[in-house]
């Protein structure tokens, strides 16, 4: 069985969040800052009249935080959290296509400091010549809207 994954990078490493989770990629906008939010949310967007916060994944991942540059896009994203639809922007440094990826391409994460249950990664993938590092928008809301 083949998912398909959107494909983008943060800090020179490339991720993948599947398809249908994704609403729409959109260019850069303005992101309006909110006063004592989550070191994770940037802020937030107006989106087709909805408010929408946007993460940045660089945070989370416990990278250095990064403000966006000429390329960076805001994936917009929805997934279930305690019942509810949430809907999210997730910065990403550049965005570029969409991929097939079978079940068997998919590797588990190596042991490697972190527990399963608290990785956001649930596989890598290796597409021709590089990874792709595949994460769960379920884990990622999560830790932001705890």
């Amino acid at each position: 069985m083949q998912e398909q994954y959107l494909t983008f990078d943060i800090q020179n490493e490339r991720y993948g969040i599947r398809v249908s989770h994704i609403e729409v990629v959109l260019e850069m906008l303005p992101i309006t800052r909110v006063p004592n939010s989550a070191a994770s949310i940037l802020g937030v967007i107006n989106h087709r009249g909805a408010v929408v916060p946007v993460v940045d994944l660089h945070t989370i991942f416990g990278l250095a935080p990064q403000e966006p540059k000429p390329g960076s896009s805001i994936i917009i994203a929805e997934t279930q959290y305690q019942n509810e639809a949430v809907t999210l922007g997730i910065l990403a440094d550049q965005v570029y296509e969409v991929i097939s990826i079978a079940e068997k391409d998919i590797e588990q994460q190596p042991p490697i400091g972190t527990s399963p249950q608290d990785s956001f990664v649930t596989g890598i993938a290796k597409v021709q010549d590089h990874f792709i590092i595949l994460f769960s928008l379920e884990k990622i809301l999560h830790v932001v809207l705890k």
